[in-house]
């Protein structure tokens, strides 16, 4: 394959959600977006298609919820289902960690509840089967916790060809000793495909998770001291790997996609010394081999004032080109497609109209 990425990217400053698949509008119903999360359309047929979303809030006003609307052709809401977390003590802390469609009829939804009571944190998936309009929960994993302030860290992503759900508890670990991560693989049904217990180098902290599309795990592993760069372990079934970047950088959560049966990363980044921002480089990195292919320039980005984020949405593989949405947040609006060649061989710049 070509050593080529095309890069498409807009800033904006809030994002909408239709709800509606055609120009036919449904009776309204309620919906709040300040307490629903997550909401994204799910499970589409010819015949119905659903809406999910989540509230998480603890405390007095406590309310775990996972919701799923039904709505018919015609867009009208015909039933909602909602789940609690689980479980329901009020002994418990809860977070809602991530969802998958699985297959065209099911949808998993990942959450945690932890304890002080009980000291222990439990990880569950509760499955939604639209042939059945039926939940099913299942505690899939359980760690002990030493306090509610030292409960530890989990992180929960999909591969990008939703065959593979990846778990991360990172525990809590005192200064100056090894990092202890455990990790566990769920294929697209949620069920346990692995689990693996790694401790890590002192010197660095876990900073993300991604999945690849043959079921491994990576982790982002961010320096403690500034005279490190950014590090990458690779977790499979059979062990682990440590991979470095072979360059001065520190990188933001990447992104993993497949050419063939090799996998590759994508993810933004800048040098760890003399950076004009936060957000100055993309990278194509081959994992397999533990190879930088190519950084290019994020100019735009640097030239804009207020930049709080930047965020890979999406990645399309296409006619020997790597097509990369990258959607970045700022207080100034000011939408923008740029297009760019690995190697800085073209730029374009080509202003957005209509928004």
């Amino acid at each position: 394959m070509k050593n080529k990425i095309l890069i498409l990217f807009a800033l904006a400053l809030v994002s909408k959600i239709s709800f509606a698949q055609s120009s036919e509008f449904g009776t309204s119903f309620e919906f709040n977006p300040k307490t629903e999360l997550d909401a994204k359309f799910v499970l589409k047929d010819n015949y119905n298609h659903y809406l999910f979303s989540v509230i998480n809030i603890d405390g007095m006003l406590r309310d775990n919820r996972i919701m799923i609307r039904k709505f018919d052709q015609k867009n009208k809401l015909v039933q909602t289902f909602t789940q609690e977390f689980n479980p329901k003590d009020v002994s418990y802390l809860n977070n809602y960690l991530g969802s998958i469609e699985s297959g065209t009829d099911e949808v998993i939804a990942i959450t945690e509840s932890y304890s002080k009571k009980f000291l222990k944190k439990e990880i569950s998936k509760h499955v939604f089967d639209k042939k059945t309009s039926l939940f099913e929960t299942t505690i899939i994993a359980t760690y002990p916790i030493e306090s509610l302030s030292k409960s530890g860290t989990t992180f929960v992503r999909t591969s990008e060809n939703n065959n593979y759900i990846g778990i991360d508890f990172l525990a809590y670990s005192p200064k100056g000793e090894p990092e202890k991560n455990l990790i566990t693989m769920l294929d697209g049904s949620g069920n346990v495909l692995w689990q693996k217990e790694v401790p890590l180098d002192p010197a660095y902290s876990t900073r993300s998770l991604t999945v690849t599309n043959s079921g491994n795990a990576v982790l982002l592993r961010d320096p403690k001291s500034y005279k490190l760069t950014s590090a990458l372990t690779l977790i499979t079934k059979e062990g682990k790997e440590d991979k470095s970047f072979d360059a001065p950088i520190n990188a933001y959560e990447p992104k993993a996609i497949s050419i063939g049966t090799k996998d590759y990363l994508v993810a933004i980044n800048y040098p760890n010394k003399s950076r004009s921002c936060d957000f100055e480089n993309i990278m194509l990195y081959d994992l397999e081999n533990g190879k930088l292919l190519g950084n290019n320039k994020l100019t735009d980005f640097c030239q804009l004032k207020n930049i709080k984020d930047v965020l890979i949405k999406s990645i399309t593989l296409q006619n020997n080109e790597i097509i990369v949405f990258l959607e970045g947040k700022s207080e100034l609006l000011q939408p923008l497609y740029l297009a760019l060649q690995l190697g800085g061989i073209r730029i374009i710049n080509m202003r957005m109209q209509g928004l």
